[in-house]
């Protein structure tokens, strides 16, 4: 790995855990976010054989990364770094089997969470879009209300994102 690659590692794992909430900071529109699209219950790894998945950070209002993962069912991804991130732009990536399992066992915890007001305005979100053979589903969580899964999901994309993007520099 060269020097260069190992500073935007670091630089990505820092902007992520350095996220702060600035009181001067722009305000994110607080609008109603939609549950989910079809109802699941009793989720299994089955129920979350997702065709296609998005996961789109949408930062705190204030210096908190901003990017979108976009992943195919056979690992395909596509990642979209938009601010606060070491790499701005569009990089293809590539899914190994465990990841793609990983990422099926958060979703199952993510259709499981349940709809929150939000009544502060800056914090993180991350909104979530699948598609299940031809229905779709959505949920949007926040780190004030969702604490927990909105934490196993930023760790999943921290530790993953930063060997993903690696790797990519690599080949």
């Amino acid at each position: 790995m060269s020097k260069s690659t190992f500073i935007m590692l670091i630089l990505i794992a820092m902007m992520v855990s350095a996220c702060t909430n600035d009181n001067a900071s722009i305000k994110i529109q607080n609008q109603p976010q939609p549950e989910v699209a079809h109802s699941i219950n009793n989720a299994s790894l089955m129920d979350i054989n997702f065709t296609s998945l998005m996961i789109k950070v949408e930062g705190c209002g204030s210096r908190c990364p901003i990017y979108a993962l976009h992943v195919l069912k056979n690992g395909d991804a596509n990642f979209q770094g938009v601010a606060f991130v070491a790499v701005v732009g569009e990089k293809k990536l590539q899914l190994s089997d465990k990841q793609l399992e990983e990422v099926r066992e958060l979703l199952i915890e993510v259709s499981q969470t349940s709809h929150c007001k939000v009544e502060n305005s800056d914090i993180n979100i991350i909104r979530v879009n699948w598609t299940v053979e031809t229905s779709q589903y959505s949920k949007s969580l926040n780190s004030d209300c969702h604490k927990k899964t909105f934490a196993k999901i930023e760790i999943w994309l921290n530790k993953n994102l930063q060997s993903l993007i690696s790797n990519s520099f690599e080949s």
